[in-house]
């Protein structure tokens, strides 16, 4: 917000060239964006409006503020947001070479069902791309062809060839229109297919249920247990004392996120011991029968529960590992493939022998039979605190031999499952998929490089046909351009994970430690683009304009997600009186400011066409609401 106000005409001198009438216009827009920016109430309109004259009686500006509920109201739905609208539409249309969307829908706190469209791109003017709130309808029914007309209605003001790509999660509905948008909207649309990070989400959920486990129920029930029980707290907080817990509170599960579990296996784990000095010693027996305490005592007896919750924190670590990093709005369709392929090897090689596994990675991971006994390893790998904690307790008689070869078969059907669903959902054989990998900068010296950026530019229709030649001699020349390191790779981070580990070799424990992390791709493209020869020219037009198209599609779902939570805090139960055209412009005017953090040159200014539609706000809403009439809220 003091990024976008510092980009704007809000000199000293600037107030002195305008007239009052303008400079007051000027103050109530910056009025209106904070409201939208930071999600206040229209009703917080009314105070303002009465304090500021009251705060500042040598203002002739602060005199004449007026800009109460109906007008803030007004400003944003029918003035900021439509203006914003606008110039996102004219960057992409006459700036951006494509554009992706991305859509999903949930039910609000009005008990409507939002669909919310999510534009992303990249206009030449900019250092990175952009990803902009487009516009949301409310919906009753909501079939592929309802949602294929709200697309069609969001995509009025756009050139429909230059749609690349739709993402989308997994439901049918969503295939369908999928199918329906390639129809009747753009033919060459890029299939990727849906959401990666659902579908690792998903590949977990149903291995969780294959392990059949009660960590999760654990989880949820103690949160509950004590959400709303200040005297259980406070009982709960001497038995973690006797029990020389630390002192820290239960961790919320969502079930429908993508990575709560991990962080509440963890606490529940390092919680365990007060948990049972709570519900098994202190409470009295009476207590422990009633219905959500007797499960909770139920699981909590059952003596395999630290060992579950060991294993279940050791896979989590590579799911949530995937589903956390896809979460960025930085360009990641560069390493989607890797990563997803990584992720299948890792399970594979927790429970197969090397030799079925080989040096297998992508398309050919599904050459792998995981219905041949031969190729499973006697006991999987459910990692060493787990081990030693199974180890532990059959040594000591409490566990019997069934048991414990129980938890490697159940470990074992984790990992089936797991991998299975991860091979039938993820798109590791889409060539486009894999051959996008050569945009990473540590890809260019590979041999088969050159012809990846051909095969990219061929599957990718929006790519001219009559520049992959040009395309090609700039990607061999580029194969031996000396680029500094630092254009892509950030100063390595120590993560100080093993402080204090004992070790004889000073410089393997420090590179040990040593993280490496990447500068955004798109900025790294970005001075690759910027590069000349002596004449002037620039060295890589051609791949520049792929890698402005390669860079737009979208690597998941998350920007969309992201917007239904703004969504939540924007539509609370105590303001659901807000209607669409509100709820867009609010959407639209905070997405477009934010747009002032990107290291680019927007034109995002207070300018005379700003100030011009708060004007006509006021107008609109004096003949609108002559009445007084109470808009929304």
């Amino acid at each position: 917000m003091f990024q976008f106000l510092k980009s704007s005409d809000s000199t000293e001198e600037g107030w002195k060239k305008r007239s009052l009438k303008d400079n007051v216009a000027y103050a109530e827009a910056i009025w209106c964006t904070c409201t939208a920016v930071n999600n206040l109430p229209f009703l917080v309109a009314n105070h303002v409006s009465d304090m500021v004259p009251v705060m500042f009686p040598d203002s002739a500006i602060a005199k004449d503020f007026r800009c109460k509920q109906n007008k803030t109201s007004y400003a944003i739905s029918d003035g900021l947001g439509p203006l914003f609208h606008s110039r996102i539409e004219n960057d992409i249309r006459n700036k951006a070479p494509v554009y992706s969307i991305q859509v999903d829908e949930a039910t609000t706190a009005k008990h409507w069902r939002q669909f919310d469209v999510i534009v992303k791109y990249w206009p030449e003017d900019c250092e990175q791309v952009l990803i902009h709130h487009l516009k949301s309808f409310s919906m009753g029914h909501a079939n592929a062809e309802q949602l294929k007309a709200n697309i069609m209605d969001a995509l009025s003001g756009l050139y429909h060839d230059k749609l690349l790509q739709l993402s989308s999660d997994g439901p049918n509905v969503m295939k369908a229109l999928q199918k329906k948008a390639i129809q009747d909207i753009n033919k060459d649309i890029v299939d990727i297919g849906t959401c990666n990070i659902h579908k690792t989400h998903n590949a977990f959920s149903a291995a969780y249920e294959a392990f059949d486990s009660s960590i999760e129920t654990l989880g949820l029930e103690v949160f509950q247990c004590f959400k709303y029980s200040a005297a259980k707290r406070e009982d709960y907080e001497l038995a973690q004392a006797k029990a020389k817990v630390t002192a820290h509170f239960f961790l919320r599960h969502v079930e429908s996120r993508w990575t709560t579990l991990e962080d509440v296996v963890v606490r529940l784990a390092e919680q365990l011991p007060a948990l049972k000095q709570y519900f098994l010693k202190d409470l009295p027996a009476k207590e422990r029968e009633s219905g959500r305490v007797k499960t909770i005592c139920r699981i909590l007896q059952d003596k395999l529960i630290l060992a579950e919750m060991y294993f279940i924190r050791s896979v989590l670590e590579l799911f949530t590992r995937i589903t956390r990093m896809f979460q960025t709005s930085a360009p990641l369709i560069h390493i989607l493939y890797d990563e997803m392929s990584t992720l299948v090897v890792h399970l594979m090689r927790r429970c197969l022998k090397p030799e079925a596994i080989g040096e297998r990675t992508g398309k050919d991971l599904y050459e792998v039979d995981l219905e041949k006994k031969e190729n499973w390893k006697r006991e999987v790998n459910i990692g060493e605190a787990a081990k030693a904690e199974l180890k532990k307790l059959h040594d000591d008689k409490k566990i019997s031999d069934a048991s414990y070869s129980s938890f490697f078969r159940r470990a074992k059907q984790l990992y089936q499952k797991a991998i299975s669903e991860l091979l039938r959902t993820f798109p590791l054989k889409n060539s486009l998929l894999r051959y996008l990998q050569v945009f990473h900068p540590l890809v260019r010296n590979v041999p088969q490089s050159k012809e990846a950026v051909k095969q990219v530019a061929t599957r990718i229709k929006a790519f001219p046909r009559g520049e992959i030649d040009k395309l090609s001699d700039e990607w061999v020349e580029y194969m031996s351009e000396k680029i500094p390191e630092d254009w892509y790779c950030c100063t390595a981070e120590n993560t100080d994970d093993d402080e204090g580990a004992d070790t004889d070799d000073e410089d393997t424990a420090q590179s040990r430690d040593q993280v490496v992390k990447y500068e955004r791709i798109d900025v790294y493209w970005s001075k690759v683009g910027k590069m000349t020869r002596p004449s002037g020219e620039r060295k890589y037009s051609a791949l520049m304009k792929l890698a402005r198209i390669a860079l737009t599609l979208n690597h998941g779902n998350a920007d969309v997600e992201r917007g239904f939570s703004k969504n939540k805090l924007l539509l609370t139960s105590h303001r659901t009186r807000l209607e669409m055209p509100a709820i867009n412009g609010l959407r639209t005017v905070s997405s477009y400011v934010s747009r002032s953090n990107f290291l680019c040159d927007v034109q995002a200014s207070i300018d005379s066409e700003y100030v011009k539609v708060v004007s006509k706000s006021g107008i609109l809403c004096k003949v609108l609401t002559g009445s007084d009439v109470i808009r929304d809220q």
